[in-house]
């Protein structure tokens, strides 16, 4: 909100130094034309009528689009303001009802099929609303990135995906943003669950010299029938992924990872694989 304050800002101030310097040239040139010495009446008065005509035409034009530049800025700020207040409080309402779907779950009532289902679903809408959350600032928010463990994530993660098994081969030390990077993870797991019916993930970590690592995330599941050059580039028809989804997890997972100077490839063959190569240490 504070970046776009300021590029409002910028840009009303680019449209007032513009009009004053179009209407201080045009000026100029108007008063040049009529103070000419040795010109005919005629074509004085001719530059008279029409430099005052051009001028005014500037003024009104700039003005107006000093106007509507600012105008458009104070009305997109309060559609992000909007926006964002609205977001925190539903991402609020969805926190306290996955913990009582969690108290739910603890409880004799928990193994039912219809109370699982509905969990599984305020999961899908809990990671449906947080990406659209970061889509929204995925280009103006700054990351914080740190040295995070892997098997920190990975112990929260277990919790919230207690339907399959993860499993880690080695703990690694990343340079990431914490929160981006569980998002990541987050979509890569459901990811599997959604379109694989994968009930086993397993994570290898390898070590690539110079501070960076591999991690290779495959599952038992289904191998995807997307064409992985579409994966994480686009934003796929439902055609393509059989209106379970539109692709907007993986593509936002790889823009998260491009701006934690990162990389995230797919490979299908000969199970589909989710490949990271990010900053850190193995352990």
């Amino acid at each position: 909100l504070i970046l776009n304050r300021t590029l409002a800002y910028k840009l009303t101030i680019l449209a007032i130094a513009w009009l004053v310097f179009t209407v201080s040239l045009v000026s100029w040139w108007w008063w040049r034309a009529v103070t000419q010495t040795g010109a005919d009446a005629h074509v004085q008065r001719m530059f008279l009528w029409e430099g005052s005509f051009l001028l005014s035409i500037l003024v009104i034009g700039g003005a107006g689009l000093v106007y509507l530049t600012h105008h458009h800025q104070q009305r997109h700020e309060r559609l992000r303001t909007f926006f964002s207040t609205f977001a925190h409080d539903l991402k609020t309402s969805i926190t306290r009802l996955r913990l009582q779907g969690e108290l739910l779950e603890e409880s004799k009532l928990g193994l039912e099929p219809k109370v699982q289902s509905m969990l599984k679903e305020i999961q899908r809408l809990d990671l449906q609303l947080e990406n659209s959350l970061w889509m929204a600032q995925v280009d103006s928010s700054s990351l914080l990135l740190q040295k995070t463990r892997l098997r920190e994530i990975m112990d929260h993660l277990r919790n919230e995906f207690a339907e399959i098994r993860l499993e880690l081969n080695r703990d690694a030390e990343l340079f990431v943003d914490r929160r981006a990077f569980t998002v990541v993870l987050r979509n890569l797991f459901q990811n599997a669950i959604l379109h694989g019916q994968a009930n086993q993930i397993e994570i290898q970590i390898h070590d690539e010299g110079g501070e960076h690592i591999r991690m290779e995330i495959t599952n038992n599941g289904e191998v995807l029938k997307v064409p992985v050059e579409k994966l994480g580039r686009e934003i796929l028809s439902g055609q393509l992924v059989a209106e379970k989804s539109n692709g907007l997890g993986l593509y936002l997972s790889r823009r998260l990872i491009e701006r934690m100077q990162g990389r995230l490839d797919f490979k299908r063959e000969p199970k589909f694989c989710n490949i990271l190569l990010l900053r850190g240490t193995t352990r």
